[in-house]
């Protein structure tokens, strides 16, 4: 059951990267995989988002400014 689970996951993330432009932005923002779903996971404790858009959005764009 693992492996069968494990190969979803793979083929999941290869038709993420092969579709989803928001996934390939936020992928390359990240470095890598594991520092998406890190950054995945830091959001999603903290915030409810009300769509998978919503979420790579925020993702996707710089982040704000830090004051002098």
């Amino acid at each position: 059951m693992l492996v069968v689970l494990n190969l979803l996951a793979f083929a999941l993330h290869t038709a993420a990267d092969l579709i989803e432009t928001a996934w390939r932005v936020a992928r390359a923002r990240a470095g890598t995989r594991i520092g998406l779903f890190q950054a995945l996971r830091v959001l999603t404790v903290y915030q409810l988002f009300s769509s998978w858009d919503d979420l790579f959005t925020l993702l996707t764009t710089d982040p704000p400014q830090r004051p002098p």
